[in-house]
């Protein structure tokens, strides 16, 4: 299939679907197509383009090449076999049509598949959703839903918007183009029995080799190959098989077989490797950002506050896996969950009015410039923080309650980088990085 696939790169980061098509309008494009972005979810200007036949592919490549989409001139090259395990993974499904699909917004952080279909009960869904997380891999509050027709979805919107699902109301929005392509990138989430973690395998490793490797044991055809921040394979694939009795069958026969000079370990997969992988689209971003940011501070030699290795006060890391929501902040620096979509910088320092902030926030954004019901609050001193933690958890923001915790290492690493106080662990590797507000 490699010789009908393109890559197209140099094209504008805004550039959608439509516009890819409109760019080979003429040469025969089979429907599949895959806009890369990166660990952030920012696009990266690469595209991956399948052709309904090799003949239409290599005119494409010959007419095209080096033609220009808006200001820039686009490189279409021959797709390797690592662009078309992305494309595989990206197009399992047809695209929605934008009339059918909502854009769901405040959801509580931990809203499930269960709780979103509930909520539209009655509503005629078609079972595809897209829970949005951030590039830690925790829910940012959106999720994107397509109704079985255009009529379901605007009755939805107009008798469902700013409803409740428990405390917080829900805005419904008509989906935007880009919110599509997340969408069609969403698979149904496989058993957990069904799939196994494969670790150790040569980097060059494609979903074809990987395929003879388990030849013999019924696959289903979903294989997922685990990625750095930097889009390079990690040695690292979750392959789900057809059967539970399927899987523990090549974990038996096949747990440190060689591929190659390599021995393979196979192991059962997690809840958290199905998330990542499978069930919300996002393409394995929470390893592979957290791997990165470890990383980073390893390199950077940074220590946090107290000399520990990972964390704070020497405690080796204990920080690093996630948010005790019960437990006072021992930082400066909290992050703010819960916040109205059009909560502004000024109403964030209202809120916390009579509480010693430094002047430095972030509202994270995610990819189509939406705010996320986040921010990140630095304090003036571990004292102001844990004061504002303990008066201020829990208390709304209009018709919102705000949730109040620490901010673990790798956000205050991502949002505050290079500033002063002690969170400078990227400078030496990146030098300055300004300030986003």
């Amino acid at each position: 299939m490699t010789a009908r696939v393109l890559r197209a790169q140099g094209l504008p980061f805004s550039a959608s679907r439509q516009e890819i098509e409109e760019f080979f309008a003429g040469y025969g494009l089979s429907g599949r197509l895959h806009i890369q972005a990166d660990a952030f979810g920012q696009r990266t200007g690469i595209a991956i383009v399948e052709f309904a036949s090799q003949a239409d592919a290599q005119r494409a490549k010959s007419d095209l090449n080096m033609q220009h989409m808006g200001s820039r001139y686009i490189e279409l090259l021959d797709a390797r076999d690592r662009d078309l395990d992305c494309l595989a993974l990206s197009n399992g499904h047809s695209r929605p049509t934008v009339g059918k699909v909502l854009r769901m917004q405040g959801l509580p952080f931990s809203a499930s598949k269960q709780d979103i279909e509930q909520f539209f009960t009655g509503y005629g869904l078609s079972g595809r959703m897209h829970i949005q997380l951030d590039g830690f891999g925790q829910p940012t509050g959106i999720a994107i839903v397509e109704l079985v027709s255009e009529t379901d979805a605007q009755r939805a919107k107009v008798e469902l918007n700013r409803q409740h699902m428990g405390s917080r109301y829900i805005e419904l929005l008509d989906a935007k183009e880009r919110d599509l392509d997340c969408l069609s990138s969403s698979q149904a989430r496989p058993v957990a029995a069904q799939v196994l973690r494969v670790q150790g395998l040569p980097f060059s490793a494609s979903k074809n080799e990987i395929e003879q490797f388990f030849a013999g044991y019924a696959l289903s055809g979903r294989v997922h190959f685990q990625l750095d921040a930097f889009g390079q394979k990690t040695g690292i694939a979750f392959v789900e098989f057809a059967s539970e009795a399927d899987a523990k069958r090549a974990k038996s026969d096949l747990n440190m077989q060689h591929m190659g000079s390599r021995y393979i370990e196979l192991l059962d997969a997690r809840d958290r490797d199905l998330d990542g992988c499978f069930g919300d689209g996002n393409g394995g971003m929470k390893d592979s950002m957290m791997d990165f940011l470890q990383m980073m501070s390893a390199f950077a030699g940074w220590s946090g506050k107290s000399g520990g290795t990972a964390g704070k006060g020497g405690d080796g890391g204990s920080r690093g896996g996630g948010w005790d929501k019960s437990k006072a902040p021992a930082g400066k620096v909290l992050r703010v969950q819960g916040l109205p979509f059009s909560a502004s910088r000024q109403d964030v320092q209202t809120f916390f009015m009579g509480y010693g902030l430094s002047g430095r926030m972030h509202l994270p954004a995610d990819a189509a410039g939406q705010t996320t019901g986040i921010a990140f609050v630095e304090f003036v001193s571990e004292a102001e923080a844990k004061r504002a933690w303990s008066q201020k958890n829990f208390q709304y923001m209009g018709s919102r309650y705000i949730e109040l915790m620490e901010a673990r290492d790798q956000d205050i690493q991502m949002h505050f980088g290079s500033g002063n106080g002690g969170y400078g662990a990227m400078k030496g590797c990146f030098g300055a990085r300004a300030f986003p507000y």
